[in-house]
């Protein structure tokens, strides 16, 4: 059935509908590490449909680009990256900042600022705490580890501050809970947005997260064409000669009625 659809449809000539793309450092996919690449993961958990952006021959290029790769990346490929921002495009990372060209040796052509600091979770579990992060009128929550900044960078800041959610496992010692609310209320620059050329280059220092992918979309403006109301149900949206065409695939092991 599926190859009388494709024959019928000759779905080869459909256009996916997507403004956003994922970098493809070609040598670091080849690596065990790209298989659990926390961009990655973020932006299939988030459901959002997206195209690789060839870092050698610069394709497909998007109006949003998330980088997925390693702490480094050849000077070819970086100069790459900064072209597509000075061209009109939104580059954005976010814990893994490419500063070298290879494994050893430094290359930081996009300009990035590294961090001052990056907290880490507490070895107990309930004297953890939530940030709430802001992006314009969108926030969502994390937790440490994340990026800190302390000196003036250049670029619009993004904020984070610590907040008593309930979400974490409580405790029923009065010490533990005195010693988790010193942070309530903290608030750490996590990330800039610096305007290049016609583009953007936003680090947002913070754990990959599907909520943190959405609202980078709705902050920056970035069009989702299609996107399901339940996270086992990935859609994607075609066009072909003004008709459009809409796939849901089901990766769950049940029925379900998925609001799109």
């Amino acid at each position: 059935e599926m190859v009388k659809i494709h024959k019928e449809e000759d779905i080869p000539s459909w256009k996916k509908l997507t403004s956003t793309a994922v970098t493809f450092p070609l040598r670091y996919h080849w690596q065990k590490e790209a298989l659990s690449d926390p961009a990655l993961n973020a932006i299939y958990q988030a459901g959002i449909e997206y195209e690789f952006f060839n870092l050698e021959n610069h394709h497909i290029s998007k109006p949003l680009l998330l980088y997925s790769g390693p702490r480094w990346l050849p000077e070819a490929q970086q100069q790459a990256l900064l072209d597509y921002v000075e061209q009109g495009g939104h580059l954005v990372f976010f814990t893994s900042l490419p500063l070298y060209r290879d494994p050893f040796e430094p290359c930081n052509l996009l300009g990035l600022h590294r961090p001052d600091g990056m907290p880490d979770e507490p070895f107990l579990d309930h004297l953890a705490s939530e940030t709430e992060v802001t992006l314009g009128g969108c926030s969502f929550l994390t937790r440490a580890p994340f990026f800190v900044y302390s000196h003036t960078i250049p670029g619009e800041p993004i904020w984070g501050e610590r907040v008593d959610t309930r979400t974490i496992m409580d405790t029923r010692f009065e010490e533990n809970r005195y010693l988790r609310s010193l942070v309530f209320g903290h608030r750490y620059q996590v990330g800039y947005r610096e305007l290049r050329g016609r583009g953007s280059l936003t680090v947002l220092g913070v754990r990959a997260s599907p909520q943190a992918v959405k609202g980078l979309h709705a902050w920056l403006g970035i069009p989702v064409p299609a996107l399901s109301g339940l996270a086992e149900v990935k859609v994607s949206l075609f066009e072909r000669d003004g008709t459009y065409y809409l796939v849901a695939i089901n990766t769950g092991d049940g029925e379900v009625v998925a609001p799109v």
